[in-house]
């Protein structure tokens, strides 16, 4: 546990770092400096100038993070929630980074909102979440990460802002959308929507471009709108997709 409170206090300094300090409290330089306390039941690492959420009590239903805790804001969520109980959570709008793993293995989370002060969720923030329904996504996010919502099979929408213009690798890999709109200018990784069983429409907006394997083995999937700019369809994008018989294929299009 030691070790991962340390590495995702490590990460959250890098991402200080480069968030702008207009946004920021003053941020200390090393992610050495500061103590691992308890409050409540979670488990905090204070610095001199802001809070990080690393842990809870595993039996705790539902959680509400404070905005403050000790007069310091508090910026981040993420460490050490593995098995943890908390059904809902409740973030303010002083976080700024949901870390990586921040909610893997928490198998009775069923909602969250990500207030629109979050600028970064880590890889696999959500991974294995069986239960998640309901997820309302930052309105400034610019990027859902590899693994992001791999698996939660209850997770049948989404709202994917239009602020985002990268859907990496396996974001939503097996997960239980029913449909996706993707906005325009995003750059769709491999196997992002793979294996979604339950998926039945993609629209695609203007100037999406996609990586091989974005849509494989998506039997339900029946119907793609394809922006009329686009150019590549990559290998196996669509391929093991038995119910979609048919696609307008736009004449932009010079390689599939």
């Amino acid at each position: 546990m030691k070790a991962r409170i340390t590495a995702g206090l490590t990460a959250l300094a890098m991402l200080c770092a480069s968030v702008p300090m207009a946004v920021l409290p003053a941020v200390t330089a090393s992610a050495a400096d500061y103590t691992i306390e308890t409050y409540g039941d979670l488990t905090i690492g204070k610095y001199p100038t802001y809070v990080a959420i690393v842990g809870c009590n595993e039996y705790v239903e539902t959680v509400e993070i404070p905005a403050t805790i000790d007069g310091l804001p508090v910026i981040s969520f993420g460490g050490d929630f593995y098995g943890c109980s908390f059904t809902s959570i409740t973030l303010p709008e002083s976080i700024i980074s949901i870390g990586s793993h921040a909610f893997l293995g928490c198998n009775k989370l069923e909602e969250i909102v990500l207030p629109d002060s979050v600028q970064d969720i880590g890889e696999d923030a959500f991974y294995c979440c069986r239960l998640l329904k309901s997820v309302k996504l930052p309105k400034y996010l610019k990027t859902i990460k590899e693994h992001t919502f791999y698996t939660c099979t209850s997770l049948t929408s989404i709202e994917i802002p239009e602020t985002v213009t990268e859907i990496e690798m396996s974001a939503f890999y097996e997960s239980g959308l029913t449909s996706v709109t993707i906005p325009a200018n995003v750059k769709v990784g491999s196997s992002a929507f793979s294996k979604c069983e339950q998926l039945e429409t993609a629209k695609l907006g203007k100037g999406v471009k996609l990586d091989h394997s974005c849509f494989q083995k998506c039997p339900s999937l029946t119907s793609v709108t394809l922006p009329e700019d686009i150019e590549t369809i990559p290998n196996g994008c669509f391929s093991d997709c038995e119910s979609l018989t048919s696609i307008n294929i736009p004449n932009t299009v010079t390689k599939i």
